[in-house]
């Protein structure tokens, strides 16, 4: 496991057990507080936040697809915020654009 895997796993616990009193035995939290809820709404948080960068920096889902190489459905549900990028398209938005990547997507906004 990497530096960065093995500081990720013990930042975020996966299954936020807690001791149930009837059994004694280790149980998943309930949904409201679950890890995975955590993550859909980072999830979320970051497809807006992306579509914020995307309508900042592009004339159009079109130009915004030409750039990053990517079918023209993908980058109008980027546009859109339903959806979000994969690893590569994040990367390749901060070597081309820094503050304003910086700005949407590393929090700074």
């Amino acid at each position: 496991m990497t530096a960065a895997a093995s500081s990720f796993s013990s930042a975020v616990s996966v299954g936020s057990a807690h001791p149930d009193s009837s059994t004694g035995f280790q149980s998943m939290s309930p949904g409201k507080f679950s890890p995975k809820r955590k993550a859909m709404t980072y999830r979320q948080h970051f497809a807006a936040s992306w579509s914020a960068f995307i309508r900042e920096s592009f004339d159009s889902p079109e130009h915004a697809a030409m750039v990053f190489g990517v079918d023209a459905s993908t980058s109008r549900k980027w546009w859109e915020g339903s959806h979000a990028p994969s690893g590569f398209a994040v990367g390749y938005a901060f070597a081309m654009n820094p503050a304003a990547a910086a700005h949407h997507l590393a929090g700074d906004a």
